[in-house]
């Protein structure tokens, strides 16, 4: 029994001496900058202060953070605690965990964990919607009652039934204080430290080639930077024409540029949006206070024969009723989708009938109500 044990301490310390290796040269980078935060941990009655170490490459990207803390939070002060450092990506991901050399964690009853445990914790710490989101920590530390007077309760031993997949057997409390170290509060501080650190040359990398919290994160920096050079713009457009990128984060870069660019690129937005884009571009400018010309609404309405749906057609005629405009041209641009499915068609007609309309756009209105008269 004794060899099978000193076997499986064996197998745990090359485990974890493996992570260690892995992370050693992340770790002592002279790039790191550390800073002091304070966590609100679900477990802890009182708020908790934390070294959080951001870790950037060679040129200045931030590359990753990590940070150090306790394995389990234990209130009587009866379990032993483990010092645990957890690793996240630029913007706030889970990624690993590492232990010190020599160091493993355990379950109740002094049980060790496992090699298939670490395993296992990892991928626990990796799941985002885990139960443990919405579990408290008085479910973790009530006892069923036909053990409680055999088994401590701060160990592991609890009440809380969860799936076999969705923690370690006797160490739920170890993986609820883990798991909400890694994915709480850190998130949104490192996503912001991510960002605020950023330089205004990786603002446009982060634009052209990361991911749609990349995105999101540099347009709240160009906004609070007060930055809408052509150059922002330009890298903005070029990645909306290459990939779906988020609507709302984009209009509301470009309702905080000044008139002049905003009226020109909420325009450029309608022009070459997706459909998403095209209404969120014509509800911006039904709200606007920017000045819209008759001209500008005009040439907006030239579109609309190249609308592909009901709600983009919708969106225009809600924007021009808005802005009370209304045009010779206007009704030019809009008289062809009277053609449009009935739905679409119905909806201009709506929208012309009490309008003053020359004799031959007057003909058509009359047309398409003489056609559908029992239907509209």
């Amino acid at each position: 029994m004794l060899g099978k044990l000193n076997i499986h301490m064996c197998i745990v310390i090359f485990f974890l001496s493996i992570l260690q290796k892995e992370n050693h040269s992340y770790q002592d980078n002279d790039n790191n900058i550390e800073h002091k935060v304070v966590l609100h941990h679900p477990g802890e009655k009182m708020p908790v202060k934390a070294l959080l170490t951001q870790v950037k490459d060679k040129t200045g990207f931030t590359t990753g953070y990590f940070m150090d803390v306790e394995s389990v939070i234990c209130l009587e002060n009866v379990c032993k605690i483990i010092p645990v450092r957890l690793y996240w990506n630029e913007i706030g991901e889970y990624q690993r965990y590492t232990l010190e050399q020599g160091a493993t964690l355990e379950k109740y009853e002094a049980d060790v964990f496992a090699t298939e445990d670490y395993k296992k914790l990892h991928t626990i710490l990796q799941n985002k919607n885990s139960p443990f989101k919405e579990v408290y920590i008085e479910d973790i530390l009530t006892v069923k009652n036909e053990i409680a007077d055999n088994v401590d309760a701060i160990s592991g031993a609890t009440a809380l039934e969860l799936d076999p997949e969705d923690t370690v057997p006797g160490a739920a409390l170890t993986c609820f204080t883990l798991w909400h170290w890694a994915n709480g509060e850190i998130t949104p501080i490192i996503k912001q430290l991510t960002a605020t650190t950023a330089t205004n040359k990786q603002l446009i990398v982060f634009i052209n080639t990361k991911s749609t919290t990349h995105y999101t994160l540099a347009l709240e920096q160009l906004t609070q930077r007060n930055l809408y050079q052509k150059k922002y713009l330009e890298a903005i457009f070029k990645t909306l024409k290459s990939k779906k990128s988020p609507t709302k984060p984009t209009i509301n870069y470009l309702e905080t540029a000044t008139e002049k660019d905003y009226l020109k690129y909420i325009k450029k937005l309608f022009y070459q949006g997706n459909v998403e884009q095209k209404i969120a571009a014509l509800k911006s400018i039904a709200k606007t206070d920017s000045p819209t010309t008759p001209l500008y609404l005009d040439r907006i309405s030239s579109y609309a024969n190249t609308l592909q749906s009901y709600q983009e057609v919708v969106a225009l005629l809600n924007m021009l009723e808005d802005k009370k405009h209304f045009s010779e041209q206007t009704a030019n641009n809009l008289i062809p989708l009277l053609n449009a499915d009935f739905l679409t068609a119905r909806r201009v007609y709506w929208f012309l009938s009490n309008k003053k309309l020359t004799n031959t756009q007057n003909q058509k209105v009359i047309m398409f109500k003489n056609l559908y008269k029992n239907k509209i």
